[in-house]
């Protein structure tokens, strides 16, 4: 089975899974769309720490609708019940990036107003074709159902399918790690500590960890998870999702380390 066969027999059985507990998707390509969507959740939520990332914000940053989506969750009442973004980044070295700051935005200069302190260890060399998901909201009573374990694999099998991404990245932060979220929930094998200091997307001071998984990596979790599906889709979200934890764990990930003040 090719890539993105693999990757669509995975969605195919995700979106069933989805659909049998009361959720359907919603997949657009334009992201003022998206925008508006967060802000109405802040608005709705004004304690809540989410943000609309410049990353994902076409007057903050430059892509097309060929190389972005995001996802809009609704349940059978058509409520509002989550979302995701993901854009895809051509680039000889992600941490490149982020040093420059165009992971968040290539428009604003005065965005730039203090230098990032990456303390990225050593990592492989990040390169290709590069998914980055983020912007990731469930509503509060939607929430310890699955989804938040689903989206970030759903959004994972898509840039697979659409881009044939050579990785999958993404960033959290300190609290959320420490959590074991980045892991244990979103699927991620590798969490690492990667900013110690300003973080240009919040324009405030805090802790950012990268999170990444190799094409390689990603391919294995599809064909597995599938499987699950397989022979567990009726189960509810729930139960799967303490499946994919499971199979997470027997596949191993890097444990998080604190994160150190060294700057780059």
């Amino acid at each position: 089975m090719n890539h993105a066969a693999l990757a669509q027999a995975f969605l195919d059985r995700a979106v069933d899974a989805l659909a049998r507990n009361g959720f359907s998707l919603r997949l657009d390509h334009n992201l003022y769309s998206w925008r508006h969507y967060v802000r109405e959740v802040m608005r709705d939520h004004p304690k809540t720490a989410m943000i609309a990332s410049t990353t994902f914000d076409p007057d903050h940053s430059t892509f097309t609708k060929a190389h972005c989506y995001w996802i809009e969750v609704e349940d059978t009442a058509l409520q509002r019940v989550g979302c995701i973004a993901c854009r895809m980044f051509s680039t000889d070295d992600y941490l490149q990036l982020v040093r420059s700051q165009r992971l968040w935005s290539d428009k604003d200069f005065e965005f730039k107003r203090e230098a990032v302190r990456l303390i990225a260890p050593s990592l492989p060399l990040l390169s290709g074709m590069i998914g980055h998901h983020g912007g990731l909201w469930i509503e509060p009573e939607f929430r310890r159902n699955g989804l938040s374990v689903f989206l970030p694999r759903i959004c994972r099998a898509l840039s697979i399918r659409q881009w044939a991404v050579d990785w999958h990245c993404g960033s959290v932060l300190d609290h959320l790690v420490a959590r074991g979220v980045p892991t244990r929930k979103y699927g991620y094998p590798h969490c690492v500590p990667l900013i110690d200091g300003y973080l240009p997307h919040m324009q405030q001071e805090g802790k950012l960890w990268l999170t990444y998984i190799s094409q390689e990596e990603m391919l294995q979790q599809l064909s597995e998870e599938t499987e699950i599906l397989d022979a567990h889709g009726n189960k509810n979200l729930v139960d799967l999702a303490k499946l994919f934890a499971e199979r997470q764990g027997q596949a191993g990930v890097t444990s998080p380390s604190p994160i150190t003040s060294t700057p780059d």
